[in-house]
């Protein structure tokens, strides 16, 4: 979250978007959409493409070739 302006990583972590948690992302287009608990936030563009994440599957994959 670097990337990300301060006032916007406030508004983030105000909705509970924070690091190392777990969210379902539910659209990539138009906007990506993240659901976080009961939450679900739309994001711009630019926004999103800040935010790192990690595919569960890609994770299983990994832990499953171990």
């Amino acid at each position: 979250m670097e990337g990300i302006p301060p006032e916007k990583r406030v508004q983030l972590l105000s909705y509970g978007l924070v690091p190392n948690l777990w969210v379902c992302v539910v659209q990539h287009s138009p906007v990506t959409v993240v659901r976080l608990d009961n939450t679900e936030l739309a994001l711009e563009m630019e926004l999103a493409g800040e935010i790192q994440v990690l595919s569960i599957r890609e994770g299983l994959e990994d832990e499953n070739s171990q």
